[in-house]
């Protein structure tokens, strides 16, 4: 192949992709143009462009003041971790009328903490059906097994412990045996 015969593929090559990006620039126009069509003649879409439009004002409440109990503090200062690196990721706190702590972990487990003691907790009930040994493992992703309590909540005079679990659905936990029952399943 001589000089003049590369020059004239090369030539041919970049004609033959220059008709190819304006076919498909014209192609793509003649789309989209059959869209807008389409929408403006929908009958599931109807926009009413002489409808006027009223566009009121609204009036915002007062600032309130940061007094009284909106007065800022500094009693966050204080706050101290609680089963920080054992505990994985406590989603949502109930407390009893005695004091105690409940919090749902990552892992589907509900554990009991004694805010006078808060290095030391008690495993009340594992909302999944496997193990708690399989599910103490779990540091990162919760396990639709495992279950992944995200709401508690105490029903007032009552030892039943009602949570909400994003997998599985409603529980009643009873404090004091233990005794887990599925109220509202999520299928």
């Amino acid at each position: 192949m001589n000089s003049k015969t590369k020059k004239s593929n090369k030539q041919n090559s970049v004609e033959h992709k220059k008709k190819s990006s304006q076919k498909f620039l014209v192609l793509s126009g003649i789309l989209f143009g059959l869209f807008a069509l389409f929408l403006a003649r929908s009958p599931f879409i109807s926009i009413d462009f002489d409808k006027n439009v009223d566009c009121g004002s609204v009036n915002l409440p007062p600032v309130v003041p940061l007094e009284g109990n909106l007065k800022p503090n500094h009693k966050l200062e204080k706050a101290v971790y609680i089963g920080q690196h054992v505990l994985v990721g406590p989603e949502t706190i109930e407390f009893d009328k005695d004091g105690f702590l409940y919090t749902g972990l990552l892992n589907g487990q509900i554990v009991k903490i004694d805010p006078t003691n808060p290095t030391e907790f008690q495993i009340i009930a594992q909302i999944g059906t496997e193990s708690q040994e399989k599910c103490k493992k779990l540091k990162e992703h919760p396990n639709a097994e495992c279950g992944r309590p995200l709401g508690l909540r105490i029903k007032p005079n009552t030892s039943d412990l009602y949570v909400a679990d994003s997998y599985l659905g409603i529980f009643k936990i009873n404090l004091k045996t233990g005794l887990k029952t599925l109220v509202l399943s999520s299928s």
